[in-house]
C-alpha cells in the first residue's frame, strides 16, 4: 500500500528542531504500519534533515 501526502510544517527559527510529533499528527494512518519507508522532500533551500 502506498500513501502520498503534502504536509505543511510551521515556520521555525534557525536551529535544530524535532518534527516527529508534527508528522505523526498530520499522518495518523502511520500508526497502522509496522514496516515502511518515509521519504521527505523539503522545498526550502536553507532546510536540512538529520535522521
Amino acid at each position: 500500500m502506498w500513501t502520498q501526502k503534502t504536509l505543511k510544517m510551521s515556520a521555525r527559527k534557525r536551529g535544530f528542531h524535532l518534527i516527529t510529533d508534527e508528522i505523526e499528527q498530520q499522518l495518523p494512518q502511520i500508526a497502522n504500519y509496522s514496516v515502511g519507508i518515509l521519504q521527505l522532500f523539503i522545498q526550502h533551500t536553507s532546510a536540512s534533515l538529520v535522521i
